[in-house]
């Protein structure tokens, strides 16, 4: 006769998240997979800290979440220092725990893919307006680390826009550093390096025809003077009187100009 197996049932372990999913969808699924709230949320953080500002990031951002979600849904309980170790949500049924992840989600855009919908309206939600509160200060709107200044200026006579990028939210970071940004003045787009433009090239301005284009303005202008050196100085490309920065952009002009040669005769000067 078999023994029977008193052994208690026990929740199976959450799987470690992977970037593939997104965040708010992997923490739906650790609940659903019989992990506990607490790690639900910690889920949500790891993978929006794998997709966005780095595994570094990931204390601060779990706690984040742990503050979204008791803001939304418990506005009455005081936020402690160690959200961690909270246990404000024990004792919720299985639909109160996943009101609280839809909670976070409308209040904290890294539940999401960035970038997506979701992201830019949960974003958009925790924008706000910063008034003028000195001489020292200019009214601003606050929008994803963003700050847009618009002021009026009695010197230029004019009314300014001013757009400070410093502290945007690193998940909004190209490979190359530069933002995803579009300017428009009455709906006509007078600056637009968004994804969209890039990956239709309508980017404005327009790039510059030909190699040109692959450098940007300060590259040019050293271009520029490197050339002025080499001929008017009467100095050799290799010359120590250049410095390391104009080699290496001389020696990148010139091989993407023999680029365009490929397969033909060497061009003549």
């Amino acid at each position: 006769m078999t023994t029977p197996d008193t052994t208690p049932a026990t929740a199976e372990r959450p799987a470690t998240p992977t970037p593939a999913s997104s965040p708010i969808q992997a923490a739906h699924e650790c609940l659903a997979r019989g992990g506990t709230l607490p790690q639900a949320l910690a889920t949500l953080a790891q993978v929006a800290a794998l997709r966005g500002a780095g595994h570094d990031d990931y204390p601060f951002m779990h706690d984040a979440v742990f503050a979204a979600a008791k803001a939304a849904l418990f506005p009455k309980v005081r936020a402690r220092a160690h959200l961690k170790n909270d246990n404000v949500f024990n004792g919720l049924t299985g639909e109160q725990q996943r009101q609280v992840l839809d909670a976070a989600a409308e209040t904290f855009p890294d539940a999401h893919d960035v970038l997506s919908d979701a992201y830019c309206a949960a974003a958009n939600r925790l924008a706000g307006p910063l008034p003028k509160i000195d001489d020292e200060t200019l009214p601003a709107v606050s929008v994803a680390g963003v700050l847009v200044f618009v002021y009026l200026h009695h010197e230029t006579g004019a009314l300014c826009v001013s757009v400070d990028l410093e502290e945007t939210w690193s998940a909004l970071r190209r490979p190359d550093s530069t933002i995803p940004l579009q300017v428009t003045i009455n709906g006509t787009p007078v600056f637009d390096d968004s994804n969209l433009a890039r990956a239709n090239g309508t980017t404005v301005p327009a790039p510059l025809p030909g190699i040109a284009g692959e450098f940007t303005p300060l590259e040019l202008d050293c271009l520029a003077r490197t050339a002025g050196e080499a001929a008017g100085g009467g100095n050799g490309i290799g010359d120590e009187t250049l410095s390391a920065h104009q080699l290496a952009l001389a020696e990148r002009a010139y091989d993407l100009h023999m680029a365009e040669f490929e397969g033909e005769d060497t061009p003549t000067s």
